[in-house]
């Protein structure tokens, strides 16, 4: 099976960390994503994380690094320069924790231009080629997440452009459901082992509730069947839930469809 791990926040990194621990399993760092966070005690917390994780460390540690209100679309020089140093802000914080890998967001909501494919290609590929090479020098992975493209041709058509060892693909199978186009089978087919990463949560069809995975429409057990089948062993899966209750419904049920969650890829 697939590498396995937490996402954890803010409210849940010390509990989440716990049951990670005693599941041998991995986290992904998601506290950084919070607006809230960033124009805060963001130091504070850091160093916290760092010498927590330097007593108990986990089986990996990824970062997912911020989004919300982020465009690596967008024109303005001004802006653009506010999102290429918070990109590099979050290269700089998983440097701290020593993370193995950054998971980036490519778009927000869709607008026109999101849909003209050669121009999404253009800017986005202008965009990451910089974090691509910062990638590489530091032995970091680029995870590039699925949100709001309408086809998986969108993200497959960047990996290959941008041509690195240093990137993969992160599928999130609820955003491919409620945000963003293609079915399990069209993403596997267009970017089999380009995806490096999953995120695993449930929802009912309409809203991105990012709910425990028997609660709801998605087929998981399918998910990482077609995985295991298509992906490279060392494919890491993040059961990206919003609570503890729910992290540990998420791995139970894993262990009822034959998962065995652990690191390891057993």
């Amino acid at each position: 099976m697939k590498k396995f791990g937490l996402a954890v926040y803010t409210d849940t990194f010390e509990d989440g960390l716990t049951v990670a621990l005693d599941r041998g399993i991995g986290i992904e760092i998601q506290t950084f994503t919070d607006p809230n966070v960033l124009g805060g005690d963001w130091q504070g917390i850091l160093k916290d994380y760092k010498e927590v994780l330097e007593k108990k460390p986990p089986a990996f540690l990824t970062l997912h690094a911020p989004y919300i209100d982020l465009a690596p679309l967008v024109q303005d020089p001004f802006v653009r320069d506010a999102v290429v140093k918070r990109i590099e802000w979050a290269f700089d914080v998983a440097k701290e924790l020593q993370a193995g890998g950054i998971v980036v967001h490519l778009s927000t909501a869709m607008r026109r231009i999101d849909y003209n494919l050669d121009l999404w290609l253009d800017r986005q590929h202008h965009f990451w080629l910089p974090f691509t090479k910062r990638a590489e020098s530091e032995g970091l992975t680029l995870y590039l997440e699925n949100s709001y493209e309408p086809d998986p041709a969108f993200l497959v058509l960047l990996y290959d452009i941008l041509d690195s060892e240093a990137v993969k693909l992160c599928f999130d199978y609820g955003h491919a459901e409620i945000l963003s186009g293609g079915t399990i089978k069209e993403w596997f087919e267009a970017a089999d082992q380009r995806i490096g990463y999953l995120h695993l949560h449930n929802n009912d069809g309409h809203s991105d509730l990012h709910a425990s995975l028997g609660d709801g429409v998605l087929d998981f057990k399918t998910l990482l069947t077609k995985a295991d089948c298509v992906l490279e062993p060392q494919t890491i899966a993040i059961i990206e839930v919003d609570t503890v209750t729910d992290m540990v419904a998420s791995l139970k049920y894993l262990d009822e469809i034959g998962c065995n969650p652990n690191s390891r890829g057993d």
